[in-house]
C-alpha cells in the first residue's frame, strides 16, 4: 500500500492506493478517514486501483474553509484525479461519500 498527497482547490489531500488497473475511487463516510477502507485496499489490489482517500477536513487531508459546500468537495476531487493523472474513475461512495459520488458525476 502506497500513501500520498494531491494537491486540489482546498489543499492537499491525503490518499492510500493499492493494486493496479482501472482506478476505483473510495469515498468515506463522515467523519471517518482513508482507514475506514484499510481491510477493503487488500481485497481490491487484484482487480482495481485502489484509493481510498480522505475528504478533505479529514483524517490527514487540509482543513475545511468555513463555507465549503458538497460541490466544491466534489471539484476537489475532480483536481485530486487530474493530479494522478486519471481521467475517469470507478466511484464507491459511503453515507457522505456517495453525496460527494453524486456531485463528482
Amino acid at each position: 500500500m502506497h500513501h500520498g498527497y494531491a494537491g486540489t482547490l482546498l489543499g492537499p489531500m491525503h490518499f492510500a492506493e493499492a493494486g493496479s488497473g482501472e482506478p476505483l475511487l473510495l469515498l468515506h463516510a463522515t467523519p471517518r478517514s482513508h482507514r475506514y477502507f484499510r481491510y477493503v485496499l487488500p481485497l481490491l489490489a487484484p482487480h482495481f486501483r485502489a484509493l481510498a482517500v480522505d475528504t478533505p477536513g479529514f483524517g490527514s487531508s487540509h482543513p475545511l474553509p468555513d463555507s465549503t459546500s458538497i460541490r466544491s468537495i466534489a471539484e476537489c476531487f475532480v483536481r485530486f484525479l487530474d493530479a494522478l493523472g486519471i481521467e475517469r474513475a470507478h466511484v464507491f461512495g459511503l453515507h457522505t461519500g456517495n453525496k460527494i459520488a453524486a456531485a463528482l458525476a
